[in-house]
């Protein structure tokens, strides 16, 4: 036989307390979830807007390249267009932010 335990004279009541962690359970479930949707989205979001990057200075160092072999690449013109290419690549390179630190468990 299990001893009851004693509800009336400690005025603990056993049920509602399992019902607070049932409460406090599902809110952190629910949190968790929407907190790895959010990541999930970030990350995708991030992925898109590298891509876009990537196409927009694939797309304009291939112009400036155009721009350049029309004009003779080892004329002063076309030395300067490269240096504008050499430049954006450089803005590029320093403009983007340091990867976020990964998450400690």
């Amino acid at each position: 036989m299990t001893p009851t335990p004693p509800t009336s004279t400690a005025g603990v009541d056993p049920a509602a307390l399992k019902a607070r962690l049932a409460t406090a359970k599902s809110g952190i479930l629910t949190t968790d979830a929407a907190k790895e949707e959010a990541h999930d989205t970030a990350q995708a979001a991030t992925r898109t807007a590298d891509d876009a990057e990537q196409r927009g200075y694939d797309t304009v160092t291939s112009v400036i390249d155009t721009a350049a072999g029309g004009l003779g690449k080892k004329t002063s013109d076309g030395k300067r267009i490269l240096e504008l290419r050499a430049t954006a690549n450089k803005e590029r390179k320093r403009t983007r932010p340091a990867p976020a630190p990964a998450p400690t468990p």
